[in-house]
């Protein structure tokens, strides 16, 4: 932590001095990006590409690199900005731009993402497919065996087929169980396949690296609710609510409806107590929300006990 208003420094101080030399600028882009700034990284990236094309031959003998480095950078930042639609142009742009193979190698995997995002599953395809073509043809090409099972697992999600998403991952997380972003795709792969026992098992394991996230929190208490372990569902969904104070209704509806099961279940006799609690609550959330199906639901469950 106190290392980080000094790396900030630096960066200010760079900043000041200012440089015509593009791999500079493509350094501190990255790293206000880094740093969360990803304003400051796009006007340094932005002075890179302004920079006179002599200037850039200076520092990149092929000018097909710096169309790559340039690319992979603003693909980055789209990313992290939320910028979908910029996302997918910036790769169209640079994909008919760049013609030989050993550039278009090197782009493609950043592409991919892009094209996902912006809800364009036919062009991500033909990206991987062009991908794995290359790399076959490319006589000591190698990719690691997580870029490849993610990339595939990523375009089969995009084209609706969850049953490739967990054939593409599957294998991998035997040897290598440390990605985060491998459960949650294959957690949601095992969901849309009405698997949820085998979510819970990758939802808690996306968990134990991203124990805040409240949308996956709130989704394990799902698949809890599904396998009726209504204690399970009942905690994670209070947890969930905690993680989330500003949109909570979901996680109270859960909540409500695995108390209502713990308290109706209780043996000798029903706990009254908290049913009327329960009760109380959804009468609440029915004066604010007047129109949801689910809210009456639960109050006809509660006056069967």
């Amino acid at each position: 932590e106190y290392a980080l208003p000094i790396a900030r420094k630096d960066l200010d101080a760079a900043d000041d001095l200012g440089t015509d030399n593009p791999r500079l600028r493509s350094f501190l882009c990255a790293e206000w990006m880094a740093h969360g700034e990803f304003d400051r990284a796009a006007a340094e990236l932005q002075a890179a590409e302004s920079l006179p094309k002599e200037k850039l031959e200076e520092h990149f003998f092929d000018i097909g690199e710096w169309t790559v480095a340039r690319f992979i950078l603003a693909s980055e930042l789209a990313t992290r900005r939320g910028a979908a639609t910029q996302g997918a142009s910036l790769a169209d742009e640079t994909l008919a731009a760049l013609t030989e193979k050993r550039h278009r190698v090197q782009v493609l995997p950043s592409a991919i993402p892009l094209y996902v995002a912006a809800g364009k599953a036919p062009n991500a395809r033909r990206c991987l497919d062009e991908y794995l073509d290359t790399l076959h043809g490319m006589e000591g090409a190698a990719e690691s065996p997580f870029q490849l099972a993610y990339l595939q697992a990523l375009v089969a999600k995009a084209e609706e087929r969850p049953y490739a998403v967990i054939d593409a991952l599957q294998p991998l997380i035997v040897t290598d169980a440390s990605r985060p972003i491998l459960w949650r795709l294959l957690a949601e792969a095992f969901i849309r396949t009405g698997q949820p026992r085998r979510a819970v098992s990758a939802l808690t394991r996306y968990l134990s690296y991203y124990p805040q996230d409240p949308e996956i929190t709130l989704q394990l208490a799902r698949e809890y609710s599904k396998l009726a372990d209504w204690n399970k569902a009942f905690e994670t969904s209070r947890v969930a609510e905690s993680l989330n104070p500003t949109d909570t209704i979901g996680c109270k509806l859960l909540r409500i409806g695995a108390g209502i099961y713990l308290a109706g279940e209780q043996r000798p006799k029903i706990d009254t107590a908290k049913l009327e609690e329960l009760s109380g609550e959804l009468a609440q959330l029915r004066q604010e929300n007047p129109d949801r199906v689910d809210i009456r639901t639960l109050q006809a469950v509660i006056a069967v006990y």
